[in-house]
């Protein structure tokens, strides 16, 4: 399924074997990390093994997510200049492909208590359970999912002027800009982006800590959601 699915993407496409295959070992990397912590949050029925499960899983998470970083990176220069990055955020695209990194970030942080902060703490107290922080992961993971598929619906930013002919500007990039298309964007952070980045910074913080406060989950999940609307918010700011 993993090589049909590579077969039939669109880096196949531009670059029939090199596509191919980056493809193909960026989902599999992402199809082994996320579907085995999906797989183990919702269906298992006790945490006994966890840590014994742990000690192989994250090497395995890590060199997963170092693949699916790397090749995604690759994917992306197939389908644009990487020096056009922020120049695309004026494209669907190009927004949904920001959100989406943005998203990641979060991600990382749950992995970061799951992989970490609870194995600590469940070396000296075996009764705490994993299972609910761990299926925030997931569900963090069903976001970045969520943005792909929207991604997915966009025309790439091949050529970024006939793009914005053919497609027009995005919605998201004119409630700040307006129809404002500069031919390269520039970083021009002020009080309101450092502010916001700061702001951005504290949700993240918040984030670990409402792990160690024991917080509601749910409240942990909402300061990742913040998190990449600051973050977000943040970056258009900055440019113009």
């Amino acid at each position: 399924l993993v090589g049909a699915l590579g077969w039939s993407s669109h880096a196949r496409s531009l670059s029939r074997w090199p596509g191919f295959f980056t493809y193909s070992s960026h989902f599999l990397a992402i199809t082994l990390w996320i579907g085995i912590l999906f797989n183990v949050s919702w269906f298992s029925k006790n945490h006994r093994n966890w840590i014994p499960f742990l000690k192989w899983f994250t090497p395995l998470a890590a060199f997963c997510f170092l693949t699916a970083s790397a090749t995604g990176i690759i994917l992306m220069s197939f389908v644009m200049n990487l020096k056009d990055y922020s120049n695309a955020w004026v494209l669907p695209y190009g927004q949904m492909l920001l959100l989406k990194h943005l998203a990641i970030i979060p991600l990382l942080v749950f992995a970061f208590i799951n992989g970490i902060l609870i194995r600590k703490r469940m070396a000296s107290d075996a009764h705490v359970n994993p299972l609910p922080w761990v299926r925030l992961e997931s569900v963090s993971a069903l976001i970045i999912f969520s943005i792909t598929g929207a991604l997915g619906m966009q025309s790439p930013p091949h050529e970024i002027k006939n793009t914005v002919l053919s497609e027009g500007v995005s919605s998201l990039w004119q409630i700040f800009h307006g129809n404002n298309v500069p031919s390269q964007l520039s970083f021009t952070p002020g009080y309101p982006s450092a502010l916001l980045l700061l702001i951005s910074v504290a949700f993240l913080m918040m984030t670990i800590n409402s792990y160690k406060t024991n917080a509601p989950k749910v409240f942990a999940l909402f300061m990742g959601i913040c998190f990449i609307f600051s973050a977000y918010c943040t970056l258009m700011l900055s440019v113009k």
